[in-house]
């Protein structure tokens, strides 16, 4: 099936069946900004700073109020940092009680998440808390090759050696691992193969994410040369269908559904708006579109819960830069005349602001989202031939 080129009209409403249907809405939470790692690809600009235990009532009481505002019915509050496991057990066991106290009775469901790098956890300080999380699979991070994670006492050639016994650590307690990759100029110097046998067989994770670096703060400000992350990308996709699909590799398969006309949900980089369903918090209470916003760019912040009404933080100014996005790209950039635009709706908004200086414009990996998305129609449409002929 191939897509034609989409109308700002029909785009118009899609943003109102959005908001019409939306039922889910997304906190990313980040209760501090202090980190035990020392990561140079960091695109957070990492501090001391930690939400007080006295303030947790009131954030709480202002997410319920933006959960009413919003009309969700679930209200998904992704923990993460700066490293929550850097906070201490009590501190997030109070903040996960005054938020079961705050939203009972309010006919939202809280769903918790959490990401933590896992290099703080002990069994004897951290499982009985993290249970609390009522959460089957912790998400965590670890690039391979490992050109830049790393601790004060534990550099980039010893750091995954050390994350796998802090895996296994934590899969004896109960709990599945999910990784997240960022693709660096090691992993195109590799390969796709190399890079997938790490994770299959070395790894031995379920759960994969690929993500393409945020630039921000602590970033290498070149970004990866996109004819190689092409080859690369494409070549990881055909592994995976050779596979057999082994990975539930994101977002391979959400891009899959997508494309081929099926309804799925996707990666907040590719949604139709990051704004019409996400928002972050920080310690402070700032809130912004997210983590790489709040951290890196905080002049582009919504206001703060401490003062700032539910109505007022969705209804900012600058809100409307990221909710509008879409039918701007549609009407004023080359995304209107591109078949795949209502797959993607141009990519990351922080990609474009860091290396094009403005949000507005398509992502800087867009040619690689191209090429991506146009060996994956021709896949799909030979799978779903075969599956007609079989019939």
């Amino acid at each position: 099936m191939r897509r034609r080129t989409p109308d700002p009209r029909e785009l118009m409403n899609d943003r109102q069946n959005d908001a019409k249907s939306r039922s889910l809405f997304s906190i990313v939470f980040m209760p501090t900004l202090r980190c035990n790692c020392t990561c140079s690809h960091c695109f957070e600009k990492l501090t001391a700073v930690s939400m007080d235990d006295s303030l947790y009532e009131k954030v709480f009481e202002a997410l319920r109020a933006i959960a009413n505002e919003v009309a969700c019915d679930t209200l998904r509050i992704y923990w993460q940092g700066g490293e929550v496991l850097s906070m201490s057990p009590e501190s997030v066991r109070n903040a996960l009680y005054e938020e079961q106290r705050v939203f009972a009775g309010s006919g939202v469901k809280t769903e918790r998440h959490l990401q933590t790098n896992l290099m703080p956890y002990e069994s004897r300080r951290w499982r009985d808390i993290v249970r609390l999380f009522d959460v089957n699979t912790v998400s965590s991070s670890l690039d391979f090759p490992n050109l830049y994670r790393k601790t004060a006492g534990i550099g980039p050639e010893q750091y995954n050696a050390v994350w796998l016994k802090k895996k296994a650590e934590v899969e004896a307690d109960g709990f599945a691992v999910s990784v997240i990759s960022l693709i660096n100029r090691g992993t195109l110097e590799i390969g796709a193969r190399r890079f997938y046998d790490f994770y299959e067989r070395e790894a031995r994770v379920k759960n994969l994410q690929i993500n393409l670096p945020f630039p921000g703060y602590n970033v290498e400000p070149r970004p990866l040369d996109r004819d190689a992350l092409t080859r690369f990308v494409i070549e990881l996709y055909r592994i995976w269908i050779e596979r057999g699909r082994s990975l539930n590799l994101s977002p391979f398969k959400a891009l899959e559904e997508r494309i081929l006309d099926r309804p799925t949900p996707i990666l907040c980089g590719f949604s139709y708006s990051c704004a019409k369903s996400l928002i972050a918090v920080g310690p402070r209470g700032e809130v912004g579109q997210c983590d790489c916003w709040v951290c890196t760019f905080p002049e582009h912040n919504y206001g703060s819960l401490f003062t700032h009404s539910a109505r007022e933080l969705l209804e900012a100014q600058s809100r409307r830069a990221f909710v509008d996005r879409a039918l701007l790209l549609a009407s004023q950039t080359k995304c209107g005349e591109c078949r795949f635009f209502q797959v993607c709706y141009g990519g990351c908004p922080i990609r474009a602001f860091a290396l094009n200086g403005n949000m507005h414009t398509p992502d800087y990996y867009c040619p690689v989202y191209f090429e991506l998305f146009s060996t994956i129609l021709d896949q799909g449409e030979l799978q779903w031939k075969a599956s007609h002929d079989a019939i």
